[in-house]
């Protein structure tokens, strides 16, 4: 589970105008949300490492990860609109730089088919951002 910091940090980030013109926006973590709307994205946290450090810089704690960001669309309308915006979405995310210094963000992913094509009652693809956050 990611820090709270990653968390509150990427979520200011996906309520940015530049982002909404694209793509809405929904927090669907431990809320009960199910957004009818027929394009919007969501996110998922993961850390792949996280390390007590000693005294480094005034440092204490470094965590890797990943951030998921699935972008859901309704099916049997084909892969281009869910495509085009997860790609600028993540674009504009790329270009977002932590003031703190605290967060650093690494690459995105290409986008990957998340929900199998249309076996699901969405079509999803999902792209990931590794970042690395300082303590």
């Amino acid at each position: 589970m990611s820090s709270l910091y990653v968390r509150d940090k990427f979520r200011g980030w996906f309520i940015d105008p530049a982002i909404t013109a694209i793509c809405e926006y929904h927090d669907t973590i431990n809320l009960g949300d199910h957004p009818s709307t027929s394009l919007y994205f969501t996110a998922e946290f993961d850390v792949d490492y996280y390390e007590r450090l000693t005294i480094c810089n005034g440092r204490t704690v470094s965590e890797e990860g990943s951030v998921e960001i699935i972008f859901s669309g309704l099916p049997g309308r084909g892969d281009s609109t869910v495509i085009t915006a997860a790609e600028a979405v993540a674009d504009l995310v790329m270009q977002n730089a932590d003031p703190a210094g605290k967060l650093t963000l690494y690459q995105a992913s290409p986008p990957e088919e998340f929900s199998y094509g249309d076996a699901d009652d969405r079509y999803r693809v999902a792209i990931t951002i590794e970042y690395r956050y300082y303590k």
